[in-house]
């Protein structure tokens, strides 16, 4: 019995499909990996948030020292941290990046730093000569009032205040100004640097 073109198709097709069923099981099989969570384990870490440069993340985070130094207040904060790795196995601790003195080098009180959760992202900057060079901008709530901005020329710190003697955002508790994060639109031109819009939300 012969057979029409299209069935010929029909079974050459099936046959390929079968094989590649077949196949797959060693091509798309899942890598076993070593890695732990948590990721972090030697300190009290909170609100990460990550930035990948090259081929290197960058985990940012809140320390929380309630448990280590035994405070009676629900939340004591000082400090944001960043953590760092190539292959989402091994990190290294890159210490701390900022602290809330960062912002508050005036008032000293302990009891309104809150350092909470922050974002750290990088954007071109136009230097005096004209050329742009990528800073990293760290964005972050204390006080549980106010928001600020430090910078730095790299990803891991140490950030300083990109405003001294003022703040982005300044209110009272009301307002609950806390936990930042920014977007930043190239409007599909990333080269376009001079026209990028940043958006911040909180």
């Amino acid at each position: 019995m012969r057979l029409s073109r299209k069935k010929i198709t029909d079974r050459v097709i099936s046959l390929s499909l079968a094989l590649a069923v077949a196949s797959s099981g060693w091509v798309i099989a899942p890598k076993e990996a070593g890695a732990e969570n948590p990721i972090i384990q030697t300190t009290y870490t909170a609100d990460p948030s990550p930035l990948v440069v090259g081929d290197t993340m960058y985990v940012y985070t809140t320390r929380d020292e309630l448990k280590e130094q035994k405070y009676d207040d629900w939340s004591y904060m000082n400090e944001w941290r960043c953590y760092s790795t190539k292959d989402m196995i091994n990190w290294t601790d890159m210490g701390q990046i900022a602290h809330a003195e960062t912002f508050d080098k005036e008032s000293n009180n302990q009891e309104n730093w809150r350092a909470w959760a922050q974002q750290v992202v990088a954007m071109p900057i136009q230097q005096a000569g004209g050329t742009w060079e990528t800073k990293y901008f760290l964005f972050a709530p204390f006080n549980g009032t106010k928001i600020d901005v430090a910078v730095a020329d790299n990803p891991w710190g140490p950030f300083e205040d990109a405003t001294p003697g003022k703040y982005l955002i300044d209110g009272g508790w009301g307002g609950g100004n806390i936990d930042p994060t920014v977007y930043i639109e190239d409007h599909g031109n990333p080269d376009d640097y001079a026209n990028y819009y940043v958006y911040l939300y909180w």
